[in-house]
């Protein structure tokens, strides 16, 4: 730094010297450590987002299994009795269909067939039921006033 002094109506300069090497010195390394931290936080926070993803992609996949477990335990029972109508079919084909299996059953066949078909449309419709429950479950913007259990 250079300056102009008047002394005896002489002028003199005055100069004097600072080294500033150091301070050059800590601003770069200051600039460098700001932008290694930059480096870092971007990458901390792609790390995040990547796990972030991962973890709702997991909790989708376990809220599908719940989902599927829901709706098999639904239909187990429906179909257990649809399983059971188609047993009582085959057996009274076998056994020749002639006699009455109690004093509630249709005398002719065909009777017992149509009855036994309105019984297995119950349960259809029972299964199908449980898939528009599940349906207006998951869909945006509607909710249920309950699930109904069959």
């Amino acid at each position: 730094m250079l300056t102009q002094v008047m002394i005896n109506e002489k002028a003199i300069i005055h100069a004097s010297l600072r080294d500033i090497s150091e301070q050059k010195t800590l601003t770069h390394r200051l600039k460098m450590t700001t932008q290694n931290y930059k480096n870092l936080n971007m990458g901390l926070d792609k790390r995040v987002k990547e796990q972030s993803s991962q973890l709702i992609k997991q909790s989708r996949m376990a809220h599908m299994g719940e989902l599927l477990s829901m709706i098999a335990h639904q239909w187990r029972q429906p179909l257990g009795f649809l399983a059971a109508i188609a047993g009582r079919i085959k057996l009274k084909i076998e056994l020749g269909h002639s006699e009455p299996d109690s004093e509630n059953t249709p005398n002719s066949f065909e009777e017992y067939i149509y009855s036994q078909m309105d019984e297995v449309e119950v349960y259809i419709d029972s299964l199908s039921t449980t898939i528009d429950d599940f349906r207006t479950l998951y869909k945006p913007n509607k909710t249920m006033a309950s699930a109904s259990c069959h």
